[in-house]
């Protein structure tokens, strides 16, 4: 073998030796080494989390135990006028005395100017102690008008349990003013409670 062909076979065999060892070199990731443990597998990430409930809704108040309920027709005559003017109302007083609701009915009368309950008896005229307005309101102590006991009313009124006090004595009365009788279109005395 001549010395052109001994230089070619050894050229070729270095450029084949070079490769491989660059191949083996490559980017790729080398083997683990003999007795190494495999790499586990990366776990999945979990689920997201379920969006939590919605809080439940707030619970009702409880109703409020009536102690006494009372009623009365409104009229223009027991308010010493003549009127078409109708109208009814309804007290009921909680057991622990802590509010009153009423319900003020009226029809057939002129522009309402004021309502109240105003302490006196039948046929005389005293000074209010609650204001009031058509339709269903519930008062506390901080809407009573406190009334001085007098020579007309007789008694003090100065929260809800003087104000039962005072119903129960049938000195309370509904008194409607309208533009056409400022003094009273209909009044209705408050007299025994309703029987429970």
């Amino acid at each position: 073998m001549n010395n052109l062909l001994k230089i070619s076979i050894a050229a070729v065999l270095a450029t084949s030796m070079t490769s491989a060892i660059a191949g083996g070199m490559g980017g790729g990731t080398p083997p683990p080494p003999p007795g190494a443990a495999p790499t586990p597998p990366t776990a999945p990430p979990p689920p997201p989390a379920a969006p939590a409930p919605p809080p439940p809704p707030p619970a009702a108040p409880a109703p409020v135990a009536v102690g006494f309920t009372f009623d009365a027709d409104l009229s223009g005559a027991q308010a010493g006028v003549i009127s078409i003017a109708t109208g009814d109302t309804t007290l009921e007083f909680a057991e622990d005395l802590s509010s009153m609701t009423y319900t003020l009915n009226v029809a057939n009368s002129g522009t309402i100017t004021a309502a109240h309950f105003h302490c006196a008896p039948a046929g005389e005229d005293g000074p209010p102690a609650v204001a009031i307005e058509v339709g269903t309101f519930t008062v506390t102590n901080a809407d009573i008008l406190p009334v001085i006991g007098n020579e007309v009313c007789g008694v003090t009124i100065n929260n809800i349990a003087s104000l039962l006090n005072a119903t129960l004595q049938g000195v309370i009365y509904a008194n409607v003013h309208t533009d056409l009788f400022p003094a009273g279109e209909l009044r209705g005395q408050i007299f025994s409670p309703i029987p429970q």
